[in-house]
């Protein structure tokens, strides 16, 4: 059975795709095998890995056809993707842009995707689920069927408000009907090796202080090499695999290797 991990953090553009596609790319590399699910209606995840337009239905059809009775075989929409051994379940952009209204009469509905995914992690190592910047139903769907959530978080200021928002929300799908999702650890990205290194280096410290123990030891650069990876539907592992956040994310992977109790290589 797959260990789900959710990518979230209702900040928008802090890294939840970036880290997602690239998380799941080093585990990998280590002999993973690994399901990315794209939750997010903007798409970044299915434009990212897949070198083609989408041609089939997407995470939001296989929610609603949960709600209309009349279910999708998730393993149908399953698309390999530019990385050997990552697959993609893929979200047509805009498709779940007004979810939240669209499923709001539907009963249980924040168990939707739990429903759809049926047995189809059981064929992985990993599932890792890639939110949108919020806190509504698709983002709540995927808290209820991860085990673990990872937050990337840039070092700026009221980022712990947005933190605290978030932890609190664990606290009520734990009591909800989750209550062995956990917090995996907080992702410090886009840090700033120069120009404001200073304030950088204070709010990790900040996060570190709040969350003992949570916060990841590694730490991903800024770097212009993550966005022009995207723009080449690539990860940064493939794009640039000496860069340093290429050299990062694979630590990140190592770490989240031991943070789980699992080795460092699958064999």
């Amino acid at each position: 059975m797959a260990i789900i991990i959710a990518v979230t953090n209702q900040k928008g553009g802090v890294g939840k795709t970036t880290t997602a596609v690239n998380l799941g790319a080093a585990l990998v590399e280590r002999g993973y095998q690994v399901l990315a699910v794209d939750c997010d209606p903007q798409a970044d995840a299915t434009a990212t890995l897949l070198s083609r337009p989408l041609q089939t239905p997407g995470i939001f059809e296989l929610m609603l056809s949960q709600a209309n009775g009349q279910p999708i075989a998730p393993e149908t929409l399953v698309q390999p993707t530019i990385c050997d051994h990552l697959d993609l379940l893929p979200a047509r952009k805009n498709a779940a842009q007004n979810a939240d209204a669209q499923f709001s009469a539907v009963m249980y509905r924040e168990l939707l995707l739990s429903k759809g995914l049926g047995h189809l992690p059981e064929r992985y190592d990993f599932v890792i689920l890639d939110c949108p910047p919020n806190l509504g139903l698709l983002t709540q769907n995927a808290l209820h069927i991860a085990h673990y959530v990872l937050v990337p978080l840039e070092p700026e200021p009221y980022a712990m408000d947005g933190l605290s928002m978030l932890l609190s929300v664990l606290d009520l799908v734990q009591l909800g009907g989750n209550p062995g999702l956990a917090l995996l650890g907080v992702l410090v990205v886009n840090f700033q090796r120069a120009g404001r290194p200073a304030i950088h280096r204070d709010i990790r410290a900040t996060v570190e202080e709040q969350l003992p123990g949570y916060v990841f030891s590694q730490i991903i650069p800024q770097t212009v090499a993550i966005p022009e990876s995207q723009a080449q539907g690539q990860s940064i592992l493939a794009y640039a695999p000496a860069s340093p956040a290429s050299v990062a994310y694979r630590a990140v992977a190592g770490e989240v290797l031991r943070r789980l109790g699992l080795s460092d290589q699958k064999g």
